[in-house]
């Protein structure tokens, strides 16, 4: 396959009618993901690892795409960077491209195979929402916010207190906070506690 200049990229997204999908995985090694906007008419979905969640600089990004009408979602694993446009363009790392309407070479079933990989990977996602915060993590905030012990909450959710208190670890963290009431306070300012 010849390497796809980066005009070609942005041709291909300007030409969209349908749907785009972008799949990337930590390092978003395609880079295109941060030139999608997504728009009316054509649907944008975007699978990302977890992780991404404590990137305050990806969050923000993502909170951007769904600002502007993209679909995303986090996965616990992301298999493969591509971005695929109406299902007949798929765009590999290295800028390499493969066309589903060349049935002859078997192409169009790589094409197929990329969609169908994104498909199980973001039914087996959780939502982004505005916040950055997946169900699990406003569970745990809604536990904390109402006074709950750590090991309420794990048996609310049916995990382990240790998983209870990493997630913790986590929010205070993507807060820059220093205890439980200085997350607290800035999760309520964010506007991440429900009234």
């Amino acid at each position: 396959m010849a390497p796809v200049a980066v005009d070609d990229v942005a041709d291909a997204l300007a030409s969209a009618e349908r749907e785009v999908l972008v799949m990337g995985t930590a390092r978003d090694t395609l880079g295109l993901a941060r030139r999608v906007v997504p728009r009316d008419g054509v649907r944008f979905r975007f699978v990302y690892p977890g992780h991404v969640r404590r990137s305050t600089a990806t969050e923000a990004h993502l909170a951007a795409l769904i600002a502007s009408g993209g679909l995303v979602r986090t996965a616990l694993r992301v298999p493969a960077d591509v971005l695929v446009v109406d299902n007949a363009l798929a765009f590999f790392p290295g800028r390499h491209a493969v066309r589903g309407e060349v049935v002859g070479v078997g192409l169009a079933s790589i094409v197929a195979t990329v969609v169908e990989l994104f498909e199980r990977t973001w039914a087996g996602g959780e939502p982004f929402d505005a916040q950055g915060l997946d169900v699990r993590e406003q569970e745990v905030l809604r536990g904390l916010s109402s006074g709950w012990l750590d090991e309420t909450v794990a048996a609310r959710l049916g995990v382990s207190v240790r998983t209870v208190r990493r997630e913790v670890a986590v929010l205070m963290h993507r807060l820059d906070a220093r205890s439980r009431f200085q997350a607290g306070m800035r999760a309520a300012a964010r506007g991440w506690l429900a009234p």
